[in-house]
């Protein structure tokens, strides 16, 4: 719950940022796209990896879409 608040209020906090200067759209966006290349990292280096990494990313996506559906 923890990871899909935190995000959920980034991604709010981020919006209004990008509202307020709209010129830093190109690093907002690296920005939401991070936990996917993570997770891709963890599969592509280390297949092996606990299913924790994939749970929490997804969590983490899951709150920036929901932020991203606040405003």
């Amino acid at each position: 719950m923890i990871w899909v608040i935190g995000s959920t209020i980034a991604r709010v906090g981020i919006n209004l940022l990008l509202a307020s200067f709209p010129g830093l759209w190109l690093p907002i966006a690296a920005l939401i796209l991070t936990p996917a290349a993570i997770a891709i990292y963890q599969i592509a280096v280390s297949p092996e990896t606990g299913s924790i990494w994939g749970y929490r990313l997804f969590l983490v996506m899951a709150g920036l879409l929901i932020g991203g559906r606040l405003l």
